[in-house]
Formats: structure tokens, sequence, C-alpha cells
């Protein structure tokens, strides 16, 4: 009867191992794979969106900062005409300043001067320079900062004889704020 006994409670042990514990840890195994399976789906698509919205925010860095270099680029070709503006208004002053001293008087022409035609000094945003009554001189530009952009510089002999000049930017707010030496 003890041997009997035995052999029952063993064969009961086994069948409580094999029908009871063995499918119940089946089932947590496949609770748990379920689980691990649906949180790396959930991973998966989580890190899909953050990696969207980071790409998104990466366009949208490089754009504005395309942008930025864009208009610092316009900026600079700006402030590079104004300036290519006055280098050109330069050869001029110089020519009726030295004219003026030599003749005691402004010349008419750009040619009585000793320089070329007017619109030979045309480039950049400059069309043309021309002079005007007293030894003005006048540049006309296109245009590049608005239609009736203009710089004009006067002459005004001192007593020591020396000629200063003033410079005054006409039609264009833009093209006053690149040429901070020219007053209205």
């Amino acid at each position: 009867t003890l041997v009997a006994a035995v052999l029952g409670v063993l064969i009961s042990l086994f069948a409580y191992d094999r029908f009871v514990l063995a499918p119940r840890a089946a089932a947590l195994a496949a609770q748990a794979a379920q689980a691990e399976k649906v949180n790396l789906d959930a991973a998966r698509s989580e890190a899909r969106a953050i990696a969207d919205d980071l790409d998104a925010s990466v366009k949208r860095s490089v754009g504005d900062a395309q942008q930025a270099m864009a208009a610092q680029a316009t900026e600079a070709d700006r402030r590079r005409l104004a300036a290519d503006a006055l280098v050109r208004m330069s050869m001029f002053r110089v020519a009726m300043t030295e004219y003026y001293q030599s003749n005691g008087q402004w010349p008419t022409e750009a040619g009585q001067a000793g320089l070329e035609p007017p619109r030979a000094y045309a480039g950049g945003a400059v069309t043309g320079i021309a002079i005007g009554e007293q030894g003005t001189v006048l540049a006309t530009l296109d245009g590049t900062f608005s239609p009736a952009s203009r710089i004009r510089f006067t002459p005004r002999a001192n007593a020591s004889g020396m000629i200063d000049w003033r410079c005054v930017v006409e039609g264009s707010d833009e093209l006053r704020r690149y040429l901070l030496a020219c007053k209205d």
C-alpha cells in the first residue's frame, strides 16, 4: 500500500506538473511575449513619431537658416551696390574739384572736367552720373533700392579754396540706411 500511495502521489505530481503548471507557464510566457510585442509595436510607433517630428524640426531650421542667409546675402549685395555708387561718383567729385580749383567756376558738362559721358559710368545699381548746376553731381540708380533713388553731391567752396561735398540720398530710405554719411 505504501508503494501504491507513493506511486499515486508521484503520478499526481506528474499530472499536476504536466496538466496544470506547464500550461500555466506557457500561458504566462505567451502573455509576456504578447506584452513584449505590443510594447515593441508601441515603441516603434512612438519612435517613428519622434523621428518625424525631428525631421520636420530640422527641415524648418534649415529653411529658416536658408532664408536668413539669403536675407544677409541680399543685404550685403545692397550695401555693396550703395558703396559702388559712391566710388563711381568719387571720380566726378575729384574731377569737379580740380576743374573748380583751376578755373574758378564749375563745369557745365562732364567733358569740360575731362570726364567721359555720364552713361560711361553706369554699372552696378548706377544707371548714370550727371553734372548739375553749381557743380552738383547726381547719380541715378536703377530700381534696386526704389524707382526714384538718387545720390546727390553738392559742392561748397570754403574761404581757403577747399571744397566740401555734401551728400544727400533722395527717394530711398533703404539706400539712406546704407549710406550713413549722406545726410538729408
